[in-house]
């Protein structure tokens, strides 16, 4: 099966479909170019049977500064990715969403059948309209759609400015590891049953 990595420069996707060009890998077909390009998209994608739509703009503070640009990746990048496999008929885009789709929700335990509530950030309604485009494209066009909603990933490669890898970085390097405040926040667990949430 060929399919095409969207955001393959990033972390999390390592035939790819980027900005910028990776640098970690040179075993794969690179095309450069825009999620807002629908036709540089439907380019690339002669031959492939699925997409996993990885692109976006995934830096909660980027997206707080820059929210228009952030909508036009996240949104429109991903209704254009959908419109792509729909014109070219590719049968299956599997979208990288949050687990902050959750974050406004009381519940304690959620899971696919959870009604969301209004997102809080703007960043969770990017994730939020790009989920249920991938929804409607499957209801409207038979386009199979996987939705996963990803916690908090790491690993190599990771976002420098994300706390998992600024503590293991400091760990290896035999450095303190520093908390703000009292050290008594927590991050609120979920906890559903199911991980992959398909249409």
């Amino acid at each position: 099966m060929k399919v095409l990595v969207t955001g393959g420069a990033g972390f999390i996707g390592s035939h790819v479909f980027d900005m910028v060009m990776p640098t970690f890998r040179k075993d794969i077909e690179f095309y450069q170019g825009s999620l807002l390009d629908l036709e540089a998209l439907r380019m690339s994608l002669n031959g492939i049977e699925a997409i996993y739509h990885l692109a976006a703009v995934a830096d909660v503070k980027s997206v707080f500064e820059e929210p228009h640009f952030s909508e036009s990746i996240n949104v429109r990048g991903t209704i254009n990715v959908l419109e792509a496999a729909r014109k070219i008929g590719v049968g299956r885009v599997i979208y990288g969403s949050t687990t902050w789709v959750y974050g406004d929700v009381p519940d304690n335990y959620v899971d696919e059948d959870t009604l969301l509530k209004p997102p809080s950030h703007l960043y969770t309604a990017t994730k939020m309209a790009s989920e249920y485009y991938c929804q409607s494209y499957s209801n409207l066009y038979n386009i199979s759609t996987t939705i996963l909603r990803y916690g908090i990933p790491y690993g190599p490669r990771a976002r420098d400015g994300a706390v998992v890898p600024i503590f293991v970085d400091r760990a290896l390097n035999g450095q303190p590891l520093t908390i703000a405040g009292d050290g008594s926040q927590y991050r609120k667990s979920r906890t559903w049953p199911r991980e992959m949430f398909s249409h």
